[in-house]
């Protein structure tokens, strides 16, 4: 492995961008074996092409602590959201109390995983997603235009306000949703809730209803169930992976907000 990359990821565990697979595939990254808590279950999501393709990202992994699922047919992002909630379901009382989501082509692992509960005690919340530094539309077809973006216009303050009032700082950060973990409980209640949405109502009465894209409506509950629902802003488990550089430095991916945790109380709200 290259020596910057070496050093900028030698605190870290899941790294969470599409830029990772290039980095494995050259072997700028080479992945070490890791272990996974007997508590947790690792869930991937894909159809069979990108499962042959992207299955390197994975290897490391232990493969009795992952879950790939294989569809025929993936449809972003609602095939992830009813195979998530149909294999907890399905599968309740044979699986450990924690849940782990990753997507399939753009995640790897690169040190052992620690006690998942842990990591959610110290944000005081059943749910811990990855972050990104911005807080707006990520590419998924929306099925108008005002649909998805009323709700940024009318929630960009909100979110900011409620990541002030949660973490004590000022920054722009929203949900990122390749990248989670969860009680089981929880996860199964949120993804429910999520599909009620989805199949009760049409787009036509407005956003969350009849959703596409799976991140605008995490982040829409995040602003409903701040307690439930948290963000990994300080790398305890997920790190975005903005660019091949893994700079460990002036960006949101990896230290800068770690000067801010000591100020961090993980109150309710």
């Amino acid at each position: 492995m290259v020596t910057d990359i070496i050093e900028a990821v030698k605190d870290l565990h899941v790294l969470h961008h599409i830029s990772v697979y290039s980095s494995v595939k050259d072997k700028r990254i080479i992945l070490k074996p890791v272990s996974i808590p007997g508590n947790l279950t690792i869930v991937t999501i894909s159809d069979k092409t990108n499962y042959d393709r992207y299955n390197i990202l994975h290897k490391n992994i232990p493969q009795d602590s992952i879950k790939h699922i294989v569809v025929d047919t993936y449809i972003p992002w609602i095939t992830k959201v009813i195979e998530l909630k149909n294999f907890i379901k399905l599968n309740y009382n044979n699986l450990p109390d924690y849940i782990m989501y990753l997507d399939k082509f753009d995640t790897m692992i690169v040190n052992h995983i620690p006690n998942p509960q842990e990591s959610l005690d110290f944000y005081n919340c059943k749910l811990l997603f990855n972050k990104e530094g911005i807080y707006g539309h990520d590419g998924c077809d929306n099925p108008s235009e005002e649909y998805y973006q009323e709700f940024l216009d009318n929630t960009y303050d909100k979110n900011k306000d409620l990541i002030k009032k949660i973490y004590g700082i000022e920054t722009e950060v929203g949900l990122n949703a390749g990248a989670f973990l969860g009680e089981k409980k929880a996860l199964l209640e949120i993804l429910e809730e999520m599909l009620d949405y989805h199949y009760s109502k049409p787009y036509t009465e407005g956003f969350p209803y009849g959703w596409i894209d799976d991140q605008s409506v995490f982040r829409y509950m995040f602003l409903k169930y701040p307690n439930i629902i948290r963000l990994d802003l300080f790398n305890k488990i997920f790190t975005q992976a903005h660019h091949e550089e893994f700079d460990p430095n002036e960006c949101n991916y990896f230290n800068y907000h770690k000067r801010f945790e000591s100020i961090f109380n993980n109150k309710a709200v």
